[in-house]
């Protein structure tokens, strides 16, 4: 019986493995950025939609690319991961973070920054993410830029602005779809969430369950 435990655990430490994988990635081979253009956030932000499929992860990282107009502005961007709600960002945040003094001026090959997660939030797999690049307090109008992806040809993507509303007189969540505008350039990492699916137990049960009964007929 301890063998047969210590092969049921075997089985399932091993599908459990931990392995760190690629979630969205709208750059090119290696990660790299090489565009020198993108979609200014107007003092606002702007957002890029992705969904982890064929299994659940942890969060580990999001990489993207940005620039500024003018180096004397505040050198800095928030980028947060945040859940969906009716196609847009829903400002439920999962994790967010500033990244200071890393941004290079526009129409020079801009910097892949990378932002590592601490808490690690579950981002569930077939449900719809967002990432959000914000300006920071200090920054003039337009001045931060969310460079365009390097795919070829460069992929459009589920995108969002947010931006002011004047029949609302508020600032809110616009879509422009999967065609009008380029996705900005983003790599999303994480690590496959190590509890099995019900089928992965319930087989694991199946062979322990032999193993015991072959184990009791040889008895």
């Amino acid at each position: 019986m301890k063998f047969s435990f210590l092969i049921f655990s075997a089985v399932l430490l091993s599908s459990s493995a931990l392995k760190a994988a690629v979630i969205y990635n709208n750059l090119t081979g290696t990660p790299s950025a090489s565009v020198t253009n993108g979609q200014p956030l107007n003092d606002v932000g702007a957002a890029v939609a992705f969904t982890p499929t064929g299994n659940s992860y942890f969060l580990n990282s999001v990489q993207f690319t940005a620039s500024l107009f003018d180096l004397s502005s505040t050198n800095s961007v928030i980028v947060s991961v945040e859940t969906d709600a009716g196609g847009l960002p829903s400002g439920t945040v999962l994790e967010s973070f500033t990244l200071t003094n890393k941004i290079g001026v526009l129409g020079v090959t801009p910097n892949l920054l990378d932002a590592v997660s601490v808490v690690d939030p579950v981002l569930f797999q077939n449900y719809q993410y967002w990432v959000v690049l914000t300006e920071t307090s200090g920054s003039g109008p337009g001045d931060l830029v969310w460079n365009y992806n390097n795919s070829t040809p460069n992929t459009y993507g589920l995108t969002a602005v947010y931006q002011y509303n004047n029949f609302d007189q508020a600032y809110e969540w616009v879509s422009q779809g999967t065609t009008n505008y380029l996705a900005g350039a983003l790599l999303v990492t994480g690590t496959i969430d190590p509890i099995p699916e019900p089928g992965t137990l319930l087989t694991l049960a199946s062979g322990l369950a032999a193993v015991v009964a072959v184990k009791r007929r040889r008895a």
